[in-house]
């Protein structure tokens, strides 16, 4: 079951992968770092959040923390993929 979870979050990885390395290759290296940052902070709150049922999140154990993973993977791509889709 996490495997499947997190395979969800596989085509994210490999465009926030592919969009970091070619921001860094335009000469922007703080913005990759700073996605990576927030989108880590984004998956330990949750990950707690969703293993142990925290306020309003479901308590869904291991498959929680595969869900946080997966939910920051998107938002690293997203926020990557558009200062990728903005470059000049």
């Amino acid at each position: 079951m996490n495997a499947q979870v997190v395979l969800a979050g596989q085509p994210a990885l490999y465009v926030a992968t592919i969009a970091g390395a070619a921001l860094q290759g335009a000469g922007n290296t703080r913005l990759p770092m700073q996605a990576a940052v927030i989108a880590q902070a984004t998956n330990a709150v949750l990950c707690v959040g969703l293993v142990f049922g925290v306020g309003p999140l479901p308590e869904l154990g291991l498959a929680g923390a595969a869900w946080a993973s997966v939910g920051a993977f998107w938002l690293e791509a997203a926020v990557l993929g558009r200062a990728l889709a903005r470059l000049d």
